[in-house]
């Protein structure tokens, strides 16, 4: 026990001192109405993509490579 105290010390230390990701995810819903919740819930963090625009019914659309 008293080897690895040190070595837990330094690994708390080291960890605490890890700067947290400073990019924002990138996400995409699939329909507005999943966009919407979705952009709720990431307010302030980053903003979500809509894979299907709203005009465009989601049960016949058929996704484009220029979608990807």
């Amino acid at each position: 026990m008293r080897r690895s105290a040190p070595l837990l010390a330094a690994t708390l230390l080291l960890s605490a001192l890890h700067p947290a990701a400073a990019e924002t995810p990138a996400v995409v819903a699939s329909i507005p109405p999943v966009h919407s919740l979705v952009a709720a819930v990431m307010e302030g963090v980053g903003k979500p993509a809509l894979l299907i625009p709203g005009a465009v019914s989601e049960h016949t659309y058929t996704l484009k490579p220029s979608d990807a």
